[in-house]
């Protein structure tokens, strides 16, 4: 039983001792770098690291490993078509009046909220609080 709980110890200072890493940039001439976050700019690959940002020169990085196809997010243009170019066909739309009316509440109690905080004595009360004594 002692070296089952042994190697189980072992296992976990393992784990724990490697870099739980959510990247990888591949370099052309073989190396890896591992770091929390990757992308990339202009002709720049620029690399998070341990809060730090590395920047790699494009020429230097071998792009397909380091963002495969399968992780880039696919970027698709629509097309134009010939019914967007018309115009939008009028809906028949059926007004509540109850639903016209509780908007019609909420606006004024906005508007009672608004002309209560534009009123000089709030304006004072407000500049008394900010001002540190």
């Amino acid at each position: 039983m002692r070296p089952i709980f042994q190697s189980v110890i072992v296992c976990a200072v393992f784990l724990m001792a490697t870099p739980l890493s959510a990247a990888t940039v591949h370099l052309k001439d073989g190396g890896e770098v591992n770091c929390e976050k990757v992308w990339q700019e202009k002709d720049t690959v620029v690399a998070r690291i341990n809060g730090d940002t590395i920047s790699f020169p494009v020429d230097d990085v071998n792009l397909k490993r380091t963002f495969p196809a399968a992780k880039r997010p696919k970027i698709t243009r629509k097309k134009k078509t010939e019914s967007a170019k018309e115009p939008a066909k009028e809906e028949l739309v059926i007004i509540d009046p109850d639903e016209e009316k509780r908007k019609d509440e909420q606006m004024e109690e906005y508007n009672r909220f608004v002309e209560r905080l534009n009123r000089p004595a709030h304006k004072a009360k407000l500049a008394k609080r900010r001002k540190p004594e």
